[in-house]
């Protein structure tokens, strides 16, 4: 009998609400993760019962750190930029974290612990790809 009672971990670090971003980084996306999850909840309840599983999975923290990956990569090409606002991307990435958030409460988790999307221009991999401290778009200026 499998033990969760430490947690269970589906994430993969690199990927973001859009499916397209960590693309062909061997990097799964949010939206498969998510579907993981589904997957692992619905093979449970099969085993151990829906009573048992939802009061396991309403009593669990999701933890969620994601967008940032979208942001970076909305920054890095200019195309994207020519086609796309800021203000629309952000718009959009909202809209899809909402449909990921429904997914997993329709799954059953209810607790959730969002972190926020790091000052940009500060993180090791934007300084590394020369969007330094004080490179104002990264951070939001």
């Amino acid at each position: 009998r499998a033990n969760f009672s430490t947690g269970i971990n589906f994430a993969s670090g690199g990927c973001g609400l859009l499916n397209s971003t960590g693309q062909g980084l061997n990097v799964m996306s949010f939206n498969h993760q998510i579907w993981q999850f589904t997957h692992f909840a619905s093979t449970l309840v099969k085993k151990e019962g829906r009573f048992a599983v939802e009061s396991y999975l309403s009593k669990s923290l999701y933890c969620i750190s994601v967008g940032g990956n979208d942001l970076v990569r909305y920054m890095l090409n200019s195309t994207y930029q020519n086609t796309t606002t800021p203000q629309e991307l952000v718009t959009f990435l909202v809209n899809k974290y909402d449909q990921y958030l429904s997914r997993l409460y329709h799954s059953g988790a209810r607790k959730f612990l969002l972190f926020d999307v790091s000052t940009l221009g500060c993180t090791p991999s934007s300084r590394l790809l020369g969007l330094q401290f004080g490179y104002s778009k990264a951070n939001g200026g």
